[in-house]
């Protein structure tokens, strides 16, 4: 429903019904080699999807190393503001000609333990999306708007990461992702999607009963739908928790953005900034009794 006072713009309902089936199995092919087959069928009554198939390959070629190969589909329906919505005050009109969504994803990982409190993970990604809906478009027979499949997507990337677990009680973990994401018929990057992340962190037990952490996290530049891009930026955050021996309470305290740094994230169409200035330094305490 829409309306103002005097007005009532949209007044609808839409019943509609799910069935989901969903099979899996797993082949000890060899002592080192796992195979696992899956396939979901998911039916609507408001529209129709194929079969989304998943498998995996898992080789263990030594005591500490894993490899996996990972292949799946799935899909992302339309919603009932997508299908039906309809406004002549804002010449918005039904879609009801949408497709699902749908992305196909293939993965390389290898895991090794490289000692007792250290492991590390890389792992190489490839996804190719389409039907995707994009905002709004014009229907150029009436001038119309509407929602409708209109473009494809791939990305490429690899992520590394590392976590170490000592003796002592530090712990801590090194993420570093890349990816590449573009518009497969314009070969235009993506907007809102960075090329580079990293993230760092280290814990460690301060005392008995006070645990700390640190957390810091760089992003590169996004794109906006204005032909703009963000600026990159560095932030750290820090996390205090407070357990006394009475583990029925605990209280957190964190400090995200410590250095107040100045940041912004892309908007949508809808926004008329292309980019919406972030918190700077904020603090939040959390209070938690398990009776």
């Amino acid at each position: 429903q829409y309306w103002s006072e005097d007005t009532v713009f949209f007044d609808d309902d839409f019943p509609y019904s799910i069935f989901s089936l969903y099979l899996q199995d797993e082949f000890q092919m060899t002592e080192d080699l796992i195979a696992t087959i899956g396939a979901r069928r998911d039916a609507y009554t408001n529209i129709s999807n194929p079969i989304t198939p998943r498998g995996a390959l898992v080789y263990y070629p030594m005591k500490n190393s894993t490899i996996k190969l990972l292949y799946g589909e799935a899909f992302r329906v339309p919603n009932m503001y997508e299908i039906h919505y309809e406004d002549q005050t804002t010449n918005q009109k039904r879609s009801f000609n949408l497709h699902s969504e749908k992305i196909q994803t293939t993965e390389l990982i290898w895991e090794q333990r490289l000692s007792d409190g250290l492991f590390s993970r890389l792992s190489l990604f490839n996804y190719n999306m389409k039907n995707l809906i994009d905002n709004m478009m014009v229907d150029e027979v009436d001038s119309i708007y509407q929602f409708i499949n209109i473009s494809r997507a791939r990305a490429i990337g690899f992520e590394l990461s590392i976590k170490a677990q000592l003796e002592v009680g530090l712990s801590g973990y090194a993420n570093y992702s890349f990816q590449d994401a573009i518009n497969s018929d314009t070969e235009e990057k993506l907007t809102n999607s960075p090329n580079h992340l990293l993230k760092l962190g280290i814990a460690y037990p301060v005392t008995k009963h006070i645990d700390g952490a640190i957390e810091c996290q760089y992003e590169a530049k996004r794109n906006t739908v204005y032909d703009t891009a963000t600026e990159p930026f560095f932030l750290t955050n820090l996390t205090l928790a407070i357990h006394p021996d009475d583990e029925r309470i605990r209280l957190s305290l964190l400090a995200r953005n410590i250095f107040n740094v100045t940041y912004a994230t892309p908007g949508g169409y809808e926004h008329l900034q292309p980019s919406i200035p972030q918190d700077g330094r904020n603090f939040t305490a959390k209070l938690e009794i398990n009776l």
